[in-house]
């Protein structure tokens, strides 16, 4: 269909439309236009109107209620039932944050905190900075958790998972003795203390 039937099917659309529309009524008295003009402009009583809704409901109440044979409590006091409140929740004990900063925490970290440190154990694993050089609210968390990896402990945030390989067992992580590592800790600890 291209543009020209387009435009002529809507001009025959428009003039259906306003052939359609009824002619202005004419009335024979003034009563009846007056009449007419009332009933048209009645405005609606919000009153009678909610008073007919819930005549309604009740009709349709009453015939579900009739229909089903489930037994309600009624309420003898008239009163609303009263709300029910939400259930407060224990408090979890508060410590301090394992970076060692002293935060308060319910967790055993403060938000972010686990990041700060863990990115300070890499760095001391790595040989890029020293145990002296971490900052020394950090020190003593930084150093447990180098001795945890090292061990095997498992504490820490980024602890060597169990079994994190293929089905054919745990990963072989290539790192150096236990032993030798922490004693080189131990030694940067005296160092940065003493």
């Amino acid at each position: 269909m291209n543009r020209k039937q387009r435009k002529a099917e809507e001009r025959a659309r428009k003039a259906e439309a306003a052939a359609a529309t009824p002619e202005p009524q004419k009335f024979e008295t003034e009563q009846e236009a007056n009449d007419a003009l009332a009933q048209a402009s009645k405005v609606v009583n919000m009153k009678q109107r909610a008073q007919e809704k819930a005549k309604k409901e009740e009709a349709k109440t009453a015939k579900a209620g009739a229909a089903s044979t489930s037994k309600k409590k009624e309420r003898t006091s008239g009163l609303p039932q009263m709300p029910k409140l939400p259930k407060a929740r224990k408090a979890k004990p508060q410590k301090q944050c394992e970076c060692g900063c002293e935060t308060m925490t319910s967790a055993r970290y403060a938000p972010g905190h686990d990041s700060y440190q863990r990115g300070w154990v890499i760095r001391v694993e790595r040989g890029v900075v020293k145990i002296g050089d971490v900052p020394e609210f950090a020190r003593k968390g930084v150093a447990a958790m180098v001795k945890a990896r090292k061990t095997g402990a498992g504490v820490g945030p980024v602890a060597p998972k169990k079994n994190a390989g293929k089905v054919g067992g745990p990963v072989k992580v290539t790192k150096t003795p236990a032993e030798a590592v922490e004693r080189i800790v131990d030694a940067e600890i005296e160092e940065a203390e003493g």
